[in-house]
């Protein structure tokens, strides 16, 4: 699977242009605070869409199965941001099939669609949403960092939703400080466990969030 934002534009892109910083395009939003380099765009808009229908192109050239879309959740930065949120989330809704359909006209019906976060979508969803995905990933379920998650009991029922029509779910909390000390092992356990009781498949990833490297865990990961 090949990893793609479809909800920012960042700066270390192919199709990224300096200009774009001091003269931005329409589309265009501001720059994400917390991931300097990430700026929010309007997904809807056409010429957006045909950077990502570009990179998709590349994407299949290299012949990667499927893709993992990540900001699909940038529906709510819009809806915080002047837009109605049935809008912005249906909005959404509709690049993501789009993208389905356009990737899988040229690789086949089995390739993975899989969105990243933005679970609530669901409430959004004709029905068409949840049959187009292969299944969905989601971060920061069980922990945040190091602690427990306040969005466990938010994100649980849309992944046993989709649980429920046999499609996977991908669960990625950052719950490893790299240590191997009691305290970390029993920790990455629990995430662990949480995880496989519901039917989601789990990766413990390091606290540091860089997601750089694979991350191995003697006899337990992978």
């Amino acid at each position: 699977m090949a990893y793609i934002s479809i909800g920012e534009a960042e700066d270390y892109r192919f199709y990224w242009r300096e200009e774009w910083k001091t003269n931005p395009p329409v589309w265009l939003g501001k720059e994400n605070p917390e991931w300097p380099g990430c700026y929010a765009v309007k997904y809807w808009d056409e010429e957006w869409k045909r950077i990502v229908f570009a990179y998709l192109d590349k994407i299949l050239a290299q012949g990667f199965q499927g893709v993992y879309l990540d900001k699909v959740d940038e529906f709510e930065y819009w809806a915080d941001n002047g837009y109605n949120e049935n809008w912005t989330a249906k909005q959404m809704i509709k690049f993501i099939l789009e993208i389905a359909n356009y990737t899988r006209s040229k690789a086949g019906k089995n390739f993975l669609i899989i969105p990243q976060n933005g679970e609530n979508l669901l409430d959004y969803d004709d029905g068409r949403l949840l049959a187009a995905v292969s299944g969905w990933a989601s971060e920061d379920v069980f922990y945040n960092g190091l602690e427990l998650s306040p969005w466990t009991a938010g994100k649980v029922p849309y992944l046993d939703k989709i649980i429920r029509v046999k499609k996977f779910v991908l669960v990625v909390d950052y719950v490893d400080d790299g240590t191997r000390s009691e305290e970390d092992i029993k920790r990455i356990l629990d995430f662990r466990s949480k995880a496989l009781k519901r039917g989601y498949i789990p990766y413990a990833a390091l606290v540091d969030r860089e997601l750089d490297e694979l991350n191995i865990i003697p006899g337990i990961q992978p």
